[in-house]
């Protein structure tokens, strides 16, 4: 530890305040994934979905420290360029370094809804939304032409989904709920190019949508 104060010492205090910026939220952020992975485990899933606020507090943080980060590291270039100051070819490594790590950290944020989901199915969540685009897909082409949807849910292949979720049909959206009677949270499936139905239980649900048909839901946070 005291070689790396000492380390951080010797840079220039821009160098020094992108480090401890960067690779201090990147701790953070890892942390995160820890707490988030364990909890999911441990904790039902409307106590976990509650962190979503401060999550989505976190990325703005993150973006906001980016956006400082990266203007330090043009500061340092400008400098290091016009030969001002005692910046070094190490400055800039270090400066760009932190906002590297950081940018790629903002790529992989916790999500608490994916970790919910693979801890529920006992499977990667990608590998669970590949199956549900899949079926979603082939939903989407055989009634994008049709005057209503009329599917028999209870009828349809769904492949292994059905052995770890519910699947129901409100309107013109399918449902892949992974939730129990306390909180509802899956995949759902917009047939028709419309968005998606929001008549009987599905009030009480949020969307967000991944692409094309595809969104994933959870039930709204009482106020």
């Amino acid at each position: 530890m005291n070689r790396i104060e000492s380390f951080l010492e010797d840079q220039h205090p821009l160098v020094r305040a992108n480090l401890r910026l960067g690779f201090g939220l990147f701790s953070v952020i890892v942390a995160l994934h820890v707490l988030i992975f364990i909890g999911v485990r441990v904790l039902k899933p409307r106590l976990m979905f509650e962190f979503n606020t401060w999550l989505r507090l976190l990325t703005t943080l993150v973006v906001l420290m980016l956006v400082i980060l990266g203007y330090n590291a043009l500061k340092i270039t400008v400098q290091y360029l016009r030969q001002r100051g005692i910046f070094t070819w190490r400055s800039l490594l270090l400066a760009y370094l932190a906002v590297i790590v950081l940018g790629l950290s903002l790529f992989n944020m916790p999500d608490v809804l994916d970790r919910v989901v693979a801890a529920k199915v006992g499977e990667a969540y990608n590998s669970v939304h590949n199956e549900f685009t899949q079926v979603c897909s082939r939903w989407d082409t055989e009634w994008m032409d049709t005057n209503a949807v009329t599917m028999d849910v209870d009828q349809e292949d769904v492949g292994t989904l059905r052995d770890a979720a519910e699947v129901y049909r409100v309107s013109n959206t399918v449902y892949i709920d992974f939730g129990d009677d306390d909180y509802a949270f899956g995949f759902a499936c917009a047939l028709r190019s419309a968005t998606p139905s929001e008549a009987g239980r599905a009030r009480d649900y949020t969307y967000k949508r991944i692409r094309g048909a595809e969104y994933q839901f959870i039930t709204k946070t009482r106020k």
